[in-house]
């Protein structure tokens, strides 16, 4: 975050000093930020009256890292509380649906005179430095024999310290695979594209081969972009970071099925797996699950040993909670109230189904969030989804998460949210969302 100038950024009562990292008030009363909400303001400020996507935000603000979407969303929720902009009054920062935010405030740029900014040391020569650098008398010169005893030593040291050195041959060599990334799944043909069937047999796949302890899985929210048929895969590895990725297909066609799926090598593009499943729709629950098997056998480690039941086995609930996902994720209020209906239709599908309640409570949070709802209105009913979800099975990681963001940013509770999320990482220790929600409570 680096800054051309050594001025200070001024929009209504705040001035925010980029050389010191501080947001302060006129007064001179400091205003406390945490690091990447300073990075995030600061980079509104600088890109004031423009809209910014959301991909452009996160790679600035979080850059060679990968981090889900709700990671910005929550940044940007308490941002807006530090500067105090109440529930859509889009004082400072507005929410453009589908792309990204928009600092909306008149900013102007002030010189270091016109507040508490210090230049660095390095440019500004204290009393007596010129001086000082005058006469300070020369430094003694090395000759020829001394340089290379001294390159000797280090030579030396060196040699002596690699003997130290474990040595891992496994993590040398290209073919064990140590991260991998499920790419959305596609398409085979295009006039029976499922959108949210793509996207739930994808999640899923995530969800049975992440977790454990060797292999690291991308979350969804790192590979979604990655959804558009003639991407390929080797490159979206690359841009991923992974050792390799799995690509599939799928076809949907007279109450049938047919998924492929091919596990590619990134380094050298070579195909370690290939698989082609076509079953009846019904049976998509088993299809996914012979798959995790044979991509877990291909790259010769354990299934993560997980033992609660995500899904309902009611296919038609299925469809429908993966139709509330399709929409919810998108948060633009709209489509989030179409998400929680489709919910409530998996859950008349199927009563018990608690991941479906799971999905609820986080929709509705969501409308906080983003600024859409008031919380006093719609927080409730996240907690209400979410103890229901408990209520309906207590082995699911993902609903004591839910119940710990309703004690979290709703009833400040950090007690209540502590436990329950001790209980979900205890259930699910690999869980990105459970660990990115307990550092927040940290």
């Amino acid at each position: 975050m680096n800054d051309a100038g050594r001025g200070i950024y001024a929009f209504e009562t705040f001035r925010l000093d980029p050389a010191r990292r501080l947001l302060f008030l006129e007064s001179g009363e400091e205003v406390p930020l945490m690091p990447k909400a300073f990075d995030l303001l600061h980079y509104l400020v600088t890109h004031s009256g423009v809209v910014v996507e959301k991909d452009a935000l996160m790679s600035a603000i979080w850059p060679d890292r990968i981090v889900e979407e709700n990671n910005l969303t929550q940044n940007i929720s308490a941002l807006r509380r530090t500067l105090g902009e109440k529930s859509r009054d889009n004082r400072y920062i507005a929410t453009v649906p589908g792309r990204g935010y928009k600092f909306v405030a008149e900013v102007r740029e002030l010189g270091p005179e016109n507040g508490p900014v210090e230049p660095p040391a390095s440019e500004v020569p204290a009393a007596g430095r010129i001086g000082d650098a005058i006469h300070q008398p020369p430094s003694p010169r090395f000759d020829k024999r001394h340089w290379l005893l001294g390159l000797t030593v280090l030579i030396l040291l060196v040699v002596c310290a690699a003997a130290f050195i474990p040595y891992d041959r496994s993590a040398s060599t290209p073919e064990v695979i140590r991260s991998l990334a499920i790419l959305p799944f596609k398409a085979i043909t295009p006039d029976s594209r499922d959108e949210a069937l793509e996207m739930g047999v994808t999640e899923t796949l995530i969800s049975k081969l992440g977790g454990g302890a060797e292999l690291k899985v991308r979350p969804f929210g790192a590979v979604r972009r990655f959804a558009t048929p003639e991407q390929d895969p080797v490159e979206a590895g690359r841009q991923l970071a992974v050792d390799a990725v799995l690509d599939g297909g799928i076809q949907i066609a007279s109450g049938r099925v047919r998924l492929t799926a091919k596990l590619i090598r990134i380094h050298d593009g070579r195909q370690m797996w290939a698989g082609q499943f076509d079953e009846q729709l019904r049976d998509i629950f088993s299809i996914q699950d012979s798959i995790s098997e044979r991509v877990s056998k291909a790259l010769k480690i354990p299934l993560a040993n997980k033992t609660h039941t995500r899904h309902s086995g009611n296919v038609e609930a299925y469809q429908l909670y993966m139709k509330g996902n399709l929409h919810s994720r998108r948060l633009i209020l709209p489509e989030v109230q179409k998400g929680i209906a489709y919910y409530e239709q998996a859950i008349a599908a199927d009563p018990a189904y608690a991941l479906a309640y799971v999905e609820m409570s986080n929709a509705y949070r969501a409308m906080v969030l983003t600024g859409d709802a008031r919380p006093a209105e719609i927080m409730p009913k996240a907690n209400t989804a979410a103890i229901k979800a408990v209520e309906l099975d207590d082995t699911l990681a993902e609903a004591w998460t839910a119940l710990a963001n309703s004690s979290f940013w709703y009833d400040w509770h950090w007690r209540k949210a502590e436990m329950s999320l001790q209980k979900s990482l205890e259930l699910d220790p690999g869980s990105a969302q459970a660990h990115a929600l307990y550092g927040h409570l940290l």
